[in-house]
């Protein structure tokens, strides 16, 4: 089974470090485990929409667990625990070159991937919420890059929203835990 991310990138997939290609051609399912810091920001607006979300609580050191299943449509599920805090999503190629959808909830984002032989980058392009498509002035932006560390997966995701500002920084690093491959 070809993960979502492989097959938005298509042979740009085969540009990225050995640690991120690895994570996301696994032959099915992955488990990962690390560490993570995240920083939320300052002001209830921001903790409440994290909270909500489900995104980590502000910390340093944190246990992270990070699964994935890809099914036979080439559909990611995803499951990340950051110190019992959980989040799940599906992510499937949008069908356009480098074009990413992210369901959680009620909220899909549309990513653009960029590939090169040292990171992959994945930005938010559009946001809707319930289905209904919010205009860029108030769309949350999401930059999230993915990096070989030492063999090891290191992810930096930074993630904020119109008119409130920054809400969330977190970064960490994953090994393999598990895999079908």
């Amino acid at each position: 089974m070809i993960s979502a991310i492989h097959q938005a990138l298509g042979s740009d997939f085969d540009r990225l470090p050995a640690a991120v290609r690895r994570f996301h051609d696994n032959n099915g399912f992955l488990a990962t485990k690390g560490l993570a810091d995240a920083e939320i920001a300052s002001g209830l607006p921001a903790r409440l929409i994290c909270a909500l979300v489900g995104f980590p609580r502000h910390g340093k050191g944190q246990d992270v667990i990070v699964s994935f299943a890809t099914d036979a449509e080439g559909v990611d599920s995803w499951r990340r625990d950051f110190s019992a805090r959980r989040y799940r999503s599906t992510l499937r190629a949008s069908g356009t070159p480098g074009g990413l959808i992210e369901r959680q909830g009620p909220f899909t984002n549309t990513f653009h991937l960029s590939a090169s032989p040292d990171r992959l980058m994945l930005t938010v392009t559009r946001f809707a919420l319930f289905g209904i498509r919010l205009p860029a002035v108030l769309s949350p932006r999401c930059d999230a890059v993915e990096t070989d560390y030492n063999g090891a997966l290191h992810f930096d995701i930074a993630i904020s929203m119109p008119l409130i500002g920054p809400l969330i920084t977190y970064r960490g690093t994953l090994h393999a835990l598990a895999s079908d491959a």
